[in-house]
């Protein structure tokens, strides 16, 4: 059964943004309007996600991968870390679904709830207030290893 990884397919859509750029297709559009529908759908939300630092509620996570038909198959488990990669293809999908005058207020919902968890991702390996708190605190070092501070 056919199937794809939500957050590789922002890749495409970061392509296929260009090329719309250049030529204006209405194929285009309806295409990356239609990527969006996957992205939207395969979004899931829970309280069982990696951030110790978000215990408020839901967060809404992509999937890792997805079946065609919107099931799960064989990779169960969320995409936190890709939240803001799978934010800009809904945002871009929201955008082109209002272009070709088919509005679907879910794809920017979506997307602002995957920028969320994205922050809250953000926080959870910065640790703004470790030394507040049981946990040390994280800093970026060059050449992308975290460290305590």
């Amino acid at each position: 059964m056919p199937w794809g990884i939500p957050w590789m397919t922002v890749l495409l859509v970061d392509a296929v943004v260009r090329a719309y750029a250049f030529s204006g297709d209405g194929r285009t559009a309806n295409f990356i309007r239609r990527v969006g529908n996957f992205e939207k759908n395969s979004i899931r939300v829970t309280t069982d996600h990696m951030y110790e630092n978000y215990e408020y509620g839901n967060l809404s996570l992509p999937n890792y991968g997805m079946l065609v038909d919107g099931s799960l198959g064989r990779a169960e488990w969320a995409d936190e870390e890709h939240a803001l990669d799978v934010a800009s293809a809904l945002a871009w999908a929201a955008y082109f679904a209002e272009l070709k005058s088919l509005p679907d207020p879910a794809l920017k919902l979506q997307a602002k709830a995957l920028y969320f968890t994205y922050d809250i991702g953000v926080n959870y390996w910065i640790r703004p207030r470790g030394r507040n708190t049981v946990n040390p605190p994280f800093v970026s070092r060059p050449g992308g290893s975290m460290v305590g501070a």
